[in-house]
């Protein structure tokens, strides 16, 4: 009986591994972002998986990641659970944020937490390298959060950077808030964005950083100093690195690539291809009030008036590398 556990535990972490790698693959794709729009169209409606997968492309996608995973069948709804944008309540799917307040799954109780507890203290068959990001479930969220035992301790306030004043910032597109930057102490959230931590915010130009002096070694860039630039601020900060998804995926991808798989949809962020990564990174800035770490002098989206100049001179961060160590302007 325990070798028959201990292979459905070893069966269905290969499942999960599948499913998670075939997420990282989709992930602002076509596919994902047919699913998404799909679930735009439903809105609080949302959709039953068969009617979501319909003509995606999905689940022929999960069937050649199940062959080359040496598995009988891989189940499209265990993909979508990877997939960032969207969540699950009871059998329908919902963009995330558009569930119904009222199928939202109640707090677990005293007695579901106990048992999460004396459960935790189970052998962990969890697989040695990171996932691509945890599955969203109401349930699975509730739990942890009335359940972990993980004191987390208290950050210092962070940086010396004055606030952005909110007098700075520019008329942003219709359904992006014209918001301050801020890298101070206070908050810096802004709605329900990704994250939702009350630490300041910083986002990462990636791919100027990682074209910082660029030379014959790393002619399109280097990963490597874009970890730096996240691990610089991750201590004191919630940090969002913003690259296109070619210079992780394509032929021209980042030397050393590889470096930063651990914080795909964590901390770094693949723009789609075709699309401009700067408006996304001053968008997002704009969205959270945070800075803006880059050595681009931002002219072109100045006089688009996707950004203000005074808002460019407040909220702009500049940095240079010495060596392999990060050395970021005003701190």
């Amino acid at each position: 009986a325990a070798c028959s556990d201990a292979n459905a535990q070893d069966k269905q972490q290969q499942i999960d591994l599948a499913a998670a790698e075939l997420a990282r693959k989709l992930e602002g794709g076509t596919k994902h972002n047919a699913v998404l729009h799909r679930l735009r169209q439903a809105g609080a409606e949302g959709c039953t998986v068969s009617k979501l997968l319909h003509g995606t492309g999905l689940p022929q996608a999960c069937g050649a990641a199940a062959r080359r995973a040496q598995l009988s069948s891989l189940n499209p709804a265990a993909v979508l659970g990877w997939l960032s944008g969207l969540e699950r309540v009871g059998q329908r799917w919902y963009l995330a944020g558009m569930a119904p307040a009222s199928t939202t799954a109640p707090a677990p109780t005293q007695a579901a937490c106990s048992d999460a507890n004396a459960s935790s203290s189970e052998p962990s068959h969890a697989p040695a390298a990171p996932l691509p990001h945890q599955p969203r479930s109401p349930q699975h969220d509730g739990t942890a959060a009335c359940c972990s035992s993980t004191v987390v301790p208290a950050r210092e306030p962070a940086s010396s950077y004055p606030p952005c004043s909110s007098s700075t910032a520019a008329a942003p597109a219709p359904g992006v808030p014209t918001a301050a930057c801020a890298l101070s102490g206070e908050a810096a959230v802004v709605g329900g964005g990704v994250g939702g931590s009350e630490w300041p915010v910083v986002v990462i130009d990636a791919l100027n950083v990682a074209r910082f002096h660029a030379h014959d070694t790393h002619p399109v860039g280097s990963a490597r100093r874009v970890a730096a630039a996240i691990a610089h601020f991750a201590a004191t900060h919630e940090v969002h690195a913003i690259l296109p998804e070619w210079a992780m995926r394509g032929r021209r991808r980042l030397s050393e690539a590889e470096l930063l798989e651990p914080l795909l949809h964590r901390q770094l962020h693949l723009s789609p291809a075709g699309s401009n990564d700067d408006e996304f990174v001053l968008r997002f800035a704009l969205r959270r009030k945070a800075k803006v770490l880059t050595n681009d002098l931002l002219r072109d989206h100045i006089e688009s008036g996707l950004v203000t100049r005074e808002w460019a001179s407040s909220c702009r961060v500049a940095f240079m590398f010495i060596g392999d160590d990060i050395v970021v302007g005003g701190e």
